[in-house]
């Protein structure tokens, strides 16, 4: 589980460990003192954590990799931003949006104006 906590514009992010006692987990370089890190997400295995970075400046989505303890380098030219999901749950449903706005899938959408 994570979530972020702390005074207004300094916001840490926080992730606790729910697999036996709940426990916080120690992840050097996920907070930046100097940045409010704030909308948490975590990917379904825990391996990953998603966040907004915001120095006053700019807010940038990032994504942290528990394991190597290090921020992931995102590609570039692609949107990412604080609604930025990582579960399956979430996958599944805009795949299955996406197929209903396709032309020919099958979907009653679809057929309706084609009698």
């Amino acid at each position: 589980m994570g979530y972020d906590k702390g005074a207004p514009g300094q916001h840490d992010i926080h992730v606790i460990d729910r697999s036996g006692v709940p426990r916080e987990l120690a992840l050097p370089n996920l907070n930046d003192p100097a940045k409010d890190e704030s909308n948490c997400v975590l990917d379904a295995a825990g391996s990953y954590i998603g966040l907004v970075q915001d120095d006053s400046v700019t807010a940038v989505f990032r994504v942290y990799d528990v394991a190597n303890q290090t921020f992931l380098t995102l590609p570039a030219g692609k949107e990412f931003t604080s609604l930025s999901q990582f579960s399956e749950a979430t996958r599944r449903r805009r795949e299955a949006v996406r197929r209903r706005r396709r032309p020919g899938t099958g979907s009653s959408r679809s057929r309706a104006g084609s009698g």
